[in-house]
C-alpha cells in the first residue's frame, strides 16, 4: 500500500534499482501497485483481526508485558510510520492503542522521525 512512499524516501542513487526490481517482481509500475489505497485498506484491516482480538483481551501479545511477538509485529508499523503519511489505523482501533502503548515504552521509538499515523 505504501510502496510509492517508500520510493519517495529513498536516496536518489537507490531509486532506479528499487523501481526496476520491484516493478519486475510486481509485474506493474510502483504507481499502479500503490494505487487505490482506500479500497485496499479493508483487506489490511481484516488481516489484523487476530492481533486485534488478542490485544483486546490483554495489553500485549506477550500478556501483561510485551515480548518478541509484540516487537516483531510492531516493527512493521514503525517502518511504515517512518516513510508514509498514510493512516493505516483509526485512532481508537485496538491495534492503534497497542501501538501507542509500545511507542510510549521507548523514547527512541516515540521520538524517531515519522508521520503521525
Amino acid at each position: 500500500m505504501i510502496i510509492v512512499d517508500v520510493f519517495n524516501h529513498l536516496h536518489e542513487k537507490d531509486r532506479e534499482y528499487f523501481r526496476t526490481s520491484r516493478e519486475r517482481r510486481l509485474g506493474m509500475s510502483l504507481e499502479q501497485a500503490g494505487a487505490h489505497l482506500t479500497s485496499r485498506i479493508s483487506g489490511f484491516q481484516e488481516s489484523l483481526e487476530l492481533l486485534r482480538i488478542t490485544i483486546t483481551a490483554q495489553p500485549f501479545l506477550g500478556g501483561d508485558e510485551p515480548d518478541y511477538g509484540d516487537y516483531i509485529a510492531f516493527s512493521g508499523f514503525m517502518w511504515a510510520r517512518s516513510v508514509s503519511p498514510f493512516k493505516v489505523l483509526q485512532d481508537q482501533d485496538p491495534v492503534a492503542l497497542w501501538r501507542r502503548r509500545l511507542l510510549e515504552r521507548f523514547d527512541v521509538a516515540r521520538n524517531s522521525p515519522g508521520y503521525d499515523t
